[in-house]
């Protein structure tokens, strides 16, 4: 991208995951382990990652069953550490894909940057920059804020 001059665009790791998932109907939500007891996730109506009924963040497992609805496929790494948890709160209605089921492949993190190159979004090479959800514990107690700020929306070049 840089000796091309090519836009490029940010890939949320979680929606790659929601895609691996390929659901029909059900409603897709993506985990990781955030350690502490935590997750990083997000939910995505009938697996569609534009369409977010949940926003990514970090989430307790109890306040996660509380935002998220049946049916629903739980993917991803996180799957291992709260899946159980999640289907003995929910009920019926959860189905789970933990690795190598739900793995995110390269060709989902590259399907979901062509669809937002095609539709013009993009951006310089050099303003590329991992986005954390959660902050590292030394940056928390320098800065006081425990969170990443919301990202910018991408705007087409």
């Amino acid at each position: 991208a840089f000796g091309a001059a090519q836009p490029v665009v940010p890939v949320s790791t979680l929606a790659a995951l929601a895609l691996a998932a390929n659901p029909t109907h059900a409603s897709v939500v993506p985990l990781l382990d955030a350690r502490r007891g935590e997750l990083y996730a997000a939910a995505y109506a009938g697996g569609d990652v534009g369409a977010a009924s949940l926003g990514e963040g970090v989430y307790g497992i109890d306040a996660l069953c509380e935002r998220i609805a049946t049916p629903c496929v739980l993917v991803g790494e996180g799957v291992a550490f709260a899946g159980a948890a999640i289907a003995a709160a929910l009920g019926a209605g959860v189905t789970q894909l933990p690795p190598p089921e739900g793995r995110a492949r390269a060709w989902h993190v590259g399907r979901l940057a062509a669809e937002q190159i095609a539709l013009g979004a993009g951006i310089d090479p050099a303003q590329l920059a991992p986005r954390y959800l959660r902050r590292a514990e030394a940056e928390a107690r320098r800065t006081g804020q425990r969170f990443e700020p919301a990202p910018r929306a991408l705007e087409p070049r």
